[in-house]
């Protein structure tokens, strides 16, 4: 069922492991990403996004329902069975063996791993993931013991220097790692708009496959997310904001993109974005204006990767 649902595959994937999968709708625009864990040899859990999880519900279960009703498979929300909490920062797993009865380490617990563990005695679930850059765990006790389990790890991260991060924090920390929510994948972005072309499988059926090799879907005319830093003596940049080549007028006919998600990044100094560009692949290094009437702002950015820092990822996998 995951291979059919996610354009990736998941036929592969090892029990005690976690993978991220890229969903399409029928006409082959992106839907939803999130996370799949295999925690037994038939029993998988799935993340989605919060925007989306109603929808993802449905779609799994107009799947079952309609076009695969022949398969022995079950989609059952577990959503308020759990409190999940995500433990990140160089001593995330120093933080965690504060808590756990059986201590974990790099080599028993990798990037990607996941499974069972027991906290005081409850038992739990715990997946090594990472929205935010860092080395990131996810712990998950029953939903009855969550405001125990957030009272503990804000404790112990207070403890050691630490504390909790709220949603504005997570979002500069993902946009610096070009990391995508809902602001990116709206509905009208494609995989291969989102430089996850890769991701659509060659060997197996999906949803959205034969609609998602449309010509027009794959036009290298199209926009493709790119990041922006500013350049100009306006550092600001924001979510909504138009662009535009600095020699063209503000008119919507010489319209390039937009911008999805905007944030200053204190590790890099100053404000950084997200956004879709015409041939955006194509001009990293250039020179863009950005344009938001609403807010008064119109400066000049320069077109980066969306991976702002660590493209290879050694502090994820710590």
């Amino acid at each position: 069922m995951l291979d059919f649902v996610y354009s990736n595959t998941f036929s592969t994937l090892k029990q005690g492991r976690v993978r991220y999968g890229l969903m399409l709708r029928e006409d082959g625009f992106v839907m939803d990403d999130g996370t799949t864990a295999r925690l037994g040899p038939n029993h998988y859990v799935m993340t989605t996004t919060t925007a989306a999880a109603g929808e993802v519900m449905a779609h799994l279960e107009f799947i079952l329902q309609v076009l695969h009703p022949e398969w022995d498979a079950r989609a059952i929300s577990v959503t308020e069975h759990w409190a999940q909490f995500a433990v990140a920062g160089p001593k995330s797993r120093e933080l965690l063996n504060g808590l756990l009865d059986q201590p974990i380490d790099g080599d028993s617990w990798p990037f990607i791993a996941c499974g069972e563990v027991s906290v005081l005695g409850v038992k739990g679930r715990l997946f090594r993931i990472s929205f935010s850059g860092e080395e990131a765990y996810e712990l998950a006790l029953p939903a009855c013991y969550g405001d125990s389990l957030f009272r503990s790890l804000l404790a112990r991260a207070e403890g050691l220097g630490g504390g909790a991060y709220g949603m504005e924090a997570l979002n500069v920390l993902r946009i610096e790692k070009g990391f995508i929510t809902h602001a990116e994948i709206n509905g009208t972005v494609t995989a291969h708009d989102l430089g996850m072309a890769g991701m659509l499988s060659k060997k197996k059926a999906f949803i959205g496959q034969a609609m998602a090799a449309r010509p027009g879907l794959v036009d290298p005319e199209r926009m493709q997310m790119v990041g922006l830093k500013p350049i100009g003596a306006v550092k600001e940049l924001s979510a909504g904001a138009h662009l535009f080549s600095p020699e063209d007028p503000v008119e919507r006919i010489f319209d390039q993109g937009y911008v999805t998600s905007a944030g200053f990044s204190p590790l890099m100094g100053h404000m950084i974005a997200l956004g879709f560009l015409k041939q955006g692949v194509n001009r990293i290094g250039d020179e863009i204006r950005l344009v938001d009437h609403m807010r008064g702002i119109d400066t000049l950015c320069e077109v980066v990767e969306p991976v702002f820092f660590d493209p290879e990822g050694e502090r994820t996998r710590g």
